[in-house]
């Protein structure tokens, strides 16, 4: 990836802070054999794509989703070249004032989007399902609005739970995460639960289908000390904690104490035992398990 002018590129949290963001050439998308790291093709994109690429295999092809800054393109993998899919898309995405999508993710028929990971803005994200057989079937859910003066920023994509139609979305400056019932044949949205919950990184399921448990972090709030993640020496400037929710009601279960940031737009790690392990900004490896009612900390 090129950098734009004016823009010292250090990582993805780096590229979004950009001054010239718009002026980024457009990506190379590259498939490699990954025994022989032989590369099989390469293509030149139309726009920069700052997130990761989604692979579906659908109706007897392989397909491969890239989210730009403006549209969501399908590419087909036929064995040895990956070539741009005209009949089904590009689709553009994002609303008047929303940032791109960090990465698409697969739920049966659909295609799901969050936007507002390009950067923060003042307008409100929304979740977006776009159909894999039909590309002009779009829907679209604003879950979390934004009050006065909040700007929404999001650098992870949401989770999803196939078996019972459900994505998991989350908006730091909105201050929430969000249960989404997807209705599978329409691709309709609607709120299942909110809760107030400040995240950067990822959300992940544990459990079975019918007793899952959402875990994720949650930025202390203090209103005089905005969440901040700087880039460089000093680091992200907040401290955070792991909570436990029901998935199915947003119930919270457990949290551990409040420490020192782990990395943005990562996820947390299940283990073995019911150990949860994550990676902090100061190099630290942390791992928290559950404990009885009556203890008084939830970390190890």
């Amino acid at each position: 990836m090129a950098r734009p002018p004016g823009c010292d590129i250090q990582g993805f949290f780096a590229l979004v802070d950009c001054p010239n963001l718009n002026e980024t050439p457009p990506s190379v998308a590259v498939v490699v054999d990954p025994k022989t790291m032989t590369v099989l093709d390469t293509v030149q994109l139309e726009q920069m794509i700052g997130g990761r690429i989604t692979t579906s295999h659908y109706n007897g092809k392989d397909y491969a989703y890239l989210a730009g800054q403006t549209k969501l393109y399908r590419y087909e993998w036929n064995g040895k070249n990956l070539t741009l899919d005209t009949s089904w898309g590009p689709v553009e995405y994002p609303l008047p004032g929303q940032t791109a999508a960090s990465a698409a993710g697969i739920m049966g028929d659909w295609v799901i989007l969050m936007t507002n990971g390009g950067g923060p803005t003042n307008v409100s994200l929304s979740v977006v399902a776009i159909n894999q057989a039909n590309a002009s079937i779009v829907k679209r859910i604003d879950p979390m609005p934004l009050q006065p003066g909040q700007t929404s920023y999001i650098p992870s994509m949401p989770s999803f739970d196939m078996a019972n139609s459900r994505i998991y979305a989350m908006d730091p400056g909105a201050g929430k995460v969000v249960g989404i019932d997807l209705d599978q044949k329409t691709g309709n949205m609607s709120l299942a639960w909110s809760a107030d919950q400040k995240t950067l990184s990822w959300m992940i399921l544990i459990g079975p289908p019918d007793k899952r448990v959402l875990v994720g972090t949650n930025i202390a709030s203090d209103e005089t000390n905005p969440v901040k993640w700087d880039i460089g020496p000093v680091g992200a400037n907040y401290e955070e904690q792991v909570q436990w929710r029901d998935a199915a009601t947003g119930k919270l279960l457990a949290a551990s104490d409040f420490y020192g940031p782990m990395v943005p737009g990562m996820e947390v790690w299940p283990g073995y035992g019911g150990l949860i392990y994550e990676l902090r900004t100061d190099g630290r490896l942390m791992a928290f398990q559950v404990l009885p009612n009556n203890t008084t900390s939830g970390s190890t």
